[in-house]
């Protein structure tokens, strides 16, 4: 009985350690919400990742998907000093083969076929500002983001893969989804802690009817 307690009571705590980790809440592809920021990683090192859409709401800001088809700027600033000094690029190829958070540099095709699925590419640059902005105009549909980073002493190469959409008019910002996310946890949470409690009872009930029945 007491090691049947203890390994619930672990089970139990490891879903409430997940609930409470805020890098567990969402995820999509290389880009991740974490402390109420999005962040996009690239190899060893990190941005902080967000989009507007200022002509339709001047204030609220998206980790990935864009509610709406239009203008829309997407900042990335560096976390790390490294990233000064390297030389980044920009490509959204539309997600033709529907990869969707399975979107993986290896599966994305041949370079001819990311070239004739791109909608927008921006060279190369190195940003010693420590930001990288995109201002570009999308359709409505499913893209999948590329941001290639190159160390301009070295040939080390780190790429950087993640969907995201526009114009499916989800328009909860990036605080919204977070909050939706952790809702969903919650009541998985909730529902894990409630499945084991009735398995404890139902095994507390046969241990009495095998005392009864010994007895």
């Amino acid at each position: 009985m007491i090691s049947f307690l203890k390994s619930k009571r672990m089970v139990i705590f490891s879903v409430l350690l997940m609930l409470i980790s805020p890098s567990s809440v969402y995820s999509h592809g290389d880009v991740a919400m974490a402390d109420h920021r999005c962040t996009l990683h690239v190899g060893p090192y990190s941005m902080l990742y967000a989009t507007y859409q200022p002509q339709i709401d001047t204030e609220r800001k998206y980790c990935d998907d864009i509610p709406y088809a239009g203008n829309v700027y997407i900042s990335m600033q560096f976390n790390e000093d490294p990233l000064y000094t390297l030389s980044l690029d920009y490509r959204a190829i539309r997600d033709i083969k529907k990869r969707g958070n399975l979107a993986k540099v290896e599966n994305l095709g041949t370079q001819a076929e990311i070239d004739s699925a791109t909608a927008y590419y921006m060279q190369p640059k190195v940003y010693d500002n420590g930001v990288m902005l995109v201002t570009r105009e999308f359709d409505k549909g499913d893209y999948i983001g590329i941001v290639t980073a190159r160390e301009t002493t070295s040939d080390k190469v780190y790429t950087s893969v993640f969907p995201f959409s526009v114009g499916k008019g989800s328009d909860l910002g990036l605080h919204g989804k977070h909050l939706v996310y952790a809702i969903l946890l919650s009541a998985l949470a909730i529902g894990i802690i409630f499945l084991f409690f009735l398995s404890y009872r139902y095994k507390r009930k046969e241990e009495k009817q095998l005392r009864d029945s010994e007895s």
